[in-house]
């Protein structure tokens, strides 16, 4: 879940994976489209 605006948001996968990397901090800001996590 990703929280913004005090709303949670569900973000999906295109495809199953195993998280690889995390792109973003906590309560951090993220760029428009940046990406936040890496899949395998």
């Amino acid at each position: 879940m990703v929280e913004a605006m005090k709303m949670e948001q569900s973000i999906r996968a295109h495809r199953h994976g195993v998280v690889k990397a995390i792109h973003v901090q906590p309560l951090a800001q993220a760029p428009v489209r940046a990406p936040l996590v890496e899949l395998e």
